[in-house]
């Protein structure tokens, strides 16, 4: 009898911590979410999570979390667009994907970041424009965006610029 004991006060102990940890992540979690800073929110809340991860109310607090970040990171995504910072704007759409894969205004934010993109390629040429910046700015444009857009703005340089770059150069 004596030494189940401490056996017991041993998994007492453990199960006192690990609901302290519960409980400080999910503290956390909804005071960075009412500051805004929807990706600590996420971060706190998949820590209360690994806790318990049946727990409801963390399960529905993380999921309102990653659609907040996923709205936060498209917002910035359009911001940077606007900007004409391609390649900022990508960023914060991937960061919005990685929250809530098939995110609606991610949706919008990718095709409105494919249009701008081929417009760039496709746009008249400019004195300093060489063939072999064309080249540089579609292959960031491949890197940036799926495959079906990269062959756009393949077929919009060889048809505008006389560029023909075959699988090998898509590489990026």
């Amino acid at each position: 009898m004596c030494r189940q004991a401490p056996s017991i006060v041993v998994v007492l102990l453990l199960t006192q911590v690990v609901a302290c940890a519960f409980a400080a992540a999910s503290r956390r979690g909804d005071e960075l979410s009412a500051l805004g800073d929807y990706e600590g929110a996420v971060a706190a809340y998949e820590e209360a999570a690994g806790h318990d991860p049946e727990d409801a109310s963390i399960v529905a607090r993380l999921r309102q979390a990653r659609m907040d970040a996923a709205d936060s990171a498209v917002a910035q995504g359009f911001d940077h667009l606007e900007g004409g910072r391609l390649e900022a704007s990508y960023a914060r759409l991937e960061r919005a994907e990685a929250h809530v894969p098939r995110h609606s205004k991610a949706n919008k934010l990718r095709s409105d970041l494919q249009r701008q993109i081929v417009a760039s390629v496709s746009g008249p040429a400019q004195g300093t424009d060489s063939d072999s910046r064309l080249q540089t700015r579609w292959r960031q444009a491949a890197h940036w965006c799926h495959e079906e857009i990269s062959e756009e703005i393949c077929t919009i340089l060889k048809e505008t610029r006389g560029i023909a770059l075959d699988r090998a150069a898509k590489a990026v």
